[in-house]
């Protein structure tokens, strides 16, 4: 009798365990991919160039404006005007 209740409370703590280990590796994963969409260091490993000329921008100022703002638009099926290179790009 008293294995049974020690199995069961083993599974329940487990079970708790692996769940919380679960909703950390999300919470983890969710603020890997903000911080990779967000961040300017991300931006300027691929665009050093563009970087610095956003830098010394006087229409996108970089202490007003950051990379995000410009280049995350909402996602659409179809395009406005019906230019879809333009959509795309």
């Amino acid at each position: 009798m008293r294995t049974l209740r020690f199995k069961k409370r083993f599974r329940i703590t487990l079970f708790l365990v692996i769940l919380i280990l679960l909703i950390g590796a999300g919470y983890v994963t969710a603020f890997l991919v903000r911080y990779s969409a967000t961040s300017e260091r991300v931006c300027r490993q691929c665009h050093p160039e563009l970087s610095e000329l956003w830098r010394k921008s006087n229409g996108h100022p970089a202490n007003q404006t950051s990379c995000y703002q410009c280049h995350s638009k909402e996602f659409t099926l179809s395009p406005e005007g019906g230019n879809i290179l333009q959509h795309t790009r």
